[in-house]
């Protein structure tokens, strides 16, 4: 650690090695606290300050992240998985994490893979999104699959068929209403 004068104590100088190290890795989706223990213990305010004294500008595959943070950061970490990512996944808000993955869709670096309308992932590749619905389709389906009666397991009589009455029959009947009725949940008084 050399001391000039009109530095702050305690302060590391920055190297030419680790402005090349900063410059290279600073464009990935690599984490902030990662690149201070790459460039020797900075802490993560000189990293930022440093990028841009270097003139670099945090992006993620040469589309800017700005408008999604670090959402963006961990979509893409998590989309990488070979079980994508989806809302739920991400933390928070599902709704601001939908909003993400239509930003980076829209510039290409996710991409949808749908098992059903409400079963969506997302993943970095289109390759990864197909290799992902190929294997749970079916599955899925099989879940989703409610059992309904078909025609020909339907009772098999028509509305106009009489009725079938037998010894085992029984009748229920109603007691008669009194002969006076004021109200009723149906008509009004007369």
């Amino acid at each position: 650690m050399t001391a000039r004068v009109g530095i702050k104590p305690g302060y590391i100088l920055w190297t030419p090695e680790q402005d090349q190290y900063l410059s290279d890795h600073y464009n990935t989706p690599m984490r902030i606290a990662e690149l201070c223990v790459g460039t020797g213990g900075h802490p993560p305010d000189a990293v930022y300050k440093r990028a841009g004294q270097l003139g670099l500008a945090r992006r993620i595959r040469g589309a800017s992240v700005i408008g999604t943070g670090p959402t963006a950061l961990r979509a893409l970490t998590l989309a990488a998985r070979p079980e994508g990512v989806s809302a739920v996944e991400m933390g928070g808000r599902p709704a601001a994490a939908l909003s993400c993955f239509s930003v980076l869709r829209k510039r290409g670096m996710l991409f949808r893979g749908a098992l059903g309308v409400k079963t969506v992932r997302y993943f970095t590749t289109q390759s990864a999104a197909d290799r992902y619905v190929a294997a749970n389709l079916a599955a899925h389906k099989a879940k989703q699959h409610r059992p309904t009666l078909s025609i020909k397991a339907r009772p098999g009589w028509e509305r106009d068929a009489p009725m079938v009455i037998t010894p085992r029959t029984k009748y229920t009947y109603a007691p008669p209403p009194p002969a006076v009725v004021y109200r009723t949940n149906t008509h009004s008084p007369l």
